[in-house]
Protein backbone atom coordinates (compact mmCIF):
# COMPACT_ATOMS: atom_id res chain seq x y z
CA UNK A 1 0.00 0.00 0.00
CA UNK A 2 3.30 2.29 0.82
CA UNK A 3 3.95 1.69 -2.87
CA UNK A 4 0.64 2.53 -4.03
CA UNK A 5 1.02 5.74 -1.94
CA UNK A 6 4.27 7.04 -3.18
CA UNK A 7 3.72 6.44 -6.22
CA UNK A 8 -0.07 8.44 -6.21
CA UNK A 9 2.20 11.24 -4.55
CA UNK A 10 4.43 11.67 -7.26
CA UNK A 11 1.55 12.94 -9.41
CA UNK A 12 -0.56 14.58 -6.68
CA UNK A 13 -1.48 15.71 -3.09
CA UNK A 14 -1.93 12.53 -0.95
CA UNK A 15 -3.23 12.07 2.03
CA UNK A 16 -3.18 8.24 3.66
CA UNK A 17 -5.51 7.93 6.36
CA UNK A 18 -4.68 4.60 8.70
CA UNK A 19 -6.61 2.90 11.29
CA UNK A 20 -3.42 0.53 12.93
CA UNK A 21 -2.01 2.31 15.60
CA UNK A 22 1.76 3.77 15.28
CA UNK A 23 1.81 4.12 11.91
CA UNK A 24 1.92 7.94 11.88
CA UNK A 25 5.27 7.29 13.62
CA UNK A 26 6.50 5.29 10.51
CA UNK A 27 6.30 8.47 7.95
CA UNK A 28 9.61 9.67 7.02
CA UNK A 29 10.09 13.17 5.14
CA UNK A 30 9.28 12.99 1.60
CA UNK A 31 6.26 10.80 1.97
CA UNK A 32 3.20 11.00 2.18
CA UNK A 33 1.57 12.70 5.52
CA UNK A 34 -0.31 10.06 7.80
CA UNK A 35 -3.06 10.45 9.71
CA UNK A 36 -4.09 7.60 12.26
CA UNK A 37 -7.99 7.25 12.91
CA UNK A 38 -8.40 5.79 15.97
CA UNK A 39 -9.84 2.57 15.99
CA UNK A 40 -13.04 1.22 18.20
CA UNK A 41 -12.20 -2.51 17.74
CA UNK A 42 -8.85 -3.96 17.85
CA UNK A 43 -7.65 -6.43 15.47
CA UNK A 44 -8.76 -9.56 17.32
CA UNK A 45 -12.06 -8.07 18.11
CA UNK A 46 -12.50 -8.09 14.38
CA UNK A 47 -11.23 -11.66 13.52
CA UNK A 48 -13.35 -13.10 16.66
CA UNK A 49 -16.63 -11.12 15.00
CA UNK A 50 -15.55 -12.64 11.53
CA UNK A 51 -15.12 -16.17 12.89
CA UNK A 52 -18.62 -15.82 14.32
CA UNK A 53 -19.97 -14.58 11.40
CA UNK A 54 -18.30 -17.74 9.31
CA UNK A 55 -19.76 -20.15 12.18
CA UNK A 56 -23.23 -18.78 11.84
CA UNK A 57 -23.09 -19.20 8.11
CA UNK A 58 -22.32 -22.62 7.89
CA UNK A 59 -24.85 -23.23 10.27
CA UNK A 60 -27.69 -21.79 8.11
CA UNK A 61 -26.14 -24.27 5.26
CA UNK A 62 -26.11 -27.31 7.53
CA UNK A 63 -29.82 -26.26 8.62
CA UNK A 64 -30.92 -26.80 4.65
CA UNK A 65 -29.23 -29.30 4.42
CA UNK A 66 -31.00 -30.99 7.45
CA UNK A 67 -34.21 -30.14 5.55
CA UNK A 68 -32.95 -32.62 2.73
CA UNK A 69 -32.48 -29.25 0.06
CA UNK A 70 -29.03 -30.37 -0.43
CA UNK A 71 -26.09 -28.62 -0.56
CA UNK A 72 -24.42 -27.44 -4.53
CA UNK A 73 -20.88 -28.05 -4.98
CA UNK A 74 -18.51 -26.61 -7.66
CA UNK A 75 -14.85 -27.93 -8.65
Amino acid sequence: MAAIANRVASEAEVLILSGTSGSAAAASAGEPPIVEVKNWMPGKAALIKRAAAEVLFTLRILQHCWRGWGVATWR
